[in-house]
């Protein structure tokens, strides 16, 4: 009688359990599509009106800047350049005159860019805010290319807004990390047309030399995101020509003054030993805080390609393959959290995965994880330091009480 009765109990209880379930799902999806239908309407419909009138370009200008004044309020932004900042804003007056001095000599493209359009001294703070602009509008567009809708394409720049990329620029002015991140997203947009992408590769050198490290990446990605041995070492081969002028630069420069951040420095014994002492309490943290949630973008994309063994593939190589060169700057540089940003494509991978899974839902899905995002605290995390973003309109409001 008594397992009778318990046995009673439990299959009364699995209709009411099921229909509790279903009515609970089916209120999620009611009101994911009516967040659909929301932005259909209002977002994505003037957004699409505005790019058949002016074009896309403009329209992902417009959403750049829109993003970065958001940005603004959410980061802690400073108006006077800071550390390197300083050096290059001081480049940008002259960024022609060899100086040993002048310890960033080699990555005169941003300075050079900044004085051309008047944008010298302090003001090439100026410059890498227009670069930022650029930078979220590129990854606008390319979202677009990848059959996004308008407010999708604008949740994946949200991406990149509120995170280490935009943040530790508006922190630390003058830094030039998000001009060579515009060359990363050309080649990711042009991949198809492998002599431009070469000729934008050995330009983005003049830049940072960071981008060394993404090499294989950058092979595999112009090869189709395919690993055939041949081609890919004929792709390997034609990139180290691209770069053949920026080695000429440099010796031409160091044949002129004694650039104290070189090769020597970096790769020397006490460097590699220092920044590894100094960094390791800190890394996990500092891994973290350049995109905080957003983490969970390309992991979910992992788990979901599981099921799609060449895509699974292709994905996990280019996972592996710029996560790599992202930490190998851990051996020989400080700054965690900045660092960490040069992974931000995996981000934006995992992005267009997820929109292939999750169809419809994935804007209302987005968007609720940047907004949950925007609730950690953001931090700058580098050797054994954690420098607090505080939101700039917090110190807005405390200024009028």
């Amino acid at each position: 009688m008594e397992f009778k009765s318990i046995n009673l109990f439990i299959t009364g209880i699995q209709p009411v359990n099921q229909s509790l379930s279903k009515r609970y799902f089916a209120k999620n999806i009611i009101s994911e599509n009516k967040w659909a239908q929301y932005m259909k309407k209002h977002i994505d419909s003037v957004l699409e009106r505005l790019e058949k009138a002016t074009g896309k370009f403009s329209v992902a200008f417009l959403c750049g800047i829109g993003l970065l004044l958001l940005a603004i309020l959410y980061g802690s932004p400073a108006w006077q350049p800071a550390f390197h900042g300083a050096t290059f804003s001081k480049m940008a007056e002259a960024p022609w005159m060899i100086s040993s001095e002048n310890w960033v000599q080699y990555r005169i493209l941003s300075p050079l860019l900044g004085y051309c359009l008047f944008l010298r001294g302090n003001n090439f703070v100026w410059f890498m805010l227009l670069i930022t602009v650029l930078f979220l509008g590129l990854v606008y567009v390319q979202s677009r290319n990848k059959q996004m809708s308008p407010s999708e394409s604008l949740g994946v720049a949200a991406l990149m807004a509120f995170s280490t990329p935009v943040l530790f620029l508006l922190y630390f002015p003058g830094y030039t990390d998000l001009t060579t991140y515009i060359f990363i997203v050309l080649m990711m947009m042009y991949s198809e047309k492998k002599l431009l992408c070469f000729f934008l590769f050995g330009i983005s050198l003049f830049n940072h030399e960071m981008i060394l490290l993404f090499v294989p990446w950058i092979a595999f990605l112009l090869n189709k995101n395919k690993f055939e041995t041949k081609k890919y070492f004929l792709t390997l081969g034609a990139l180290f020509i691209a770069s053949l002028p920026y080695w000429l630069f440099r010796l031409y420069v160091s044949g002129r003054a004694d650039v104290h951040y070189d090769a020597d420095f970096y790769f020397s014994r006490n460097n590699i030993l220092w920044t590894l002492e100094h960094i390791w309490k800190l890394f996990p943290l500092g891994v973290f805080e350049a995109f905080k949630l957003f983490w969970l973008i390309p992991v979910l994309a992992l788990i979901y390609y599981q099921k799609q063994k060449q895509k699974q593939n292709s994905f996990l190589i280019a996972f592996i393959l710029i996560m790599t060169g992202t930490l190998l700057q851990l051996l020989i540089a400080s700054d965690t959290s900045r660092l960490i940003g040069l992974a931000f494509p995996v981000i934006l991978m995992g992005a267009f995965g997820m929109k292939e899974k999750w169809g419809e839902n994935f804007s209302s899905r987005l968007w609720l994880l940047v907004l949950i995002n925007l609730f950690i605290p953001s931090c700058y995390v580098g050797q054994e330091l954690i420098v607090p973003y505080t939101p700039y309109i917090l110190q807005l409001f405390s200024s009028f009480f």
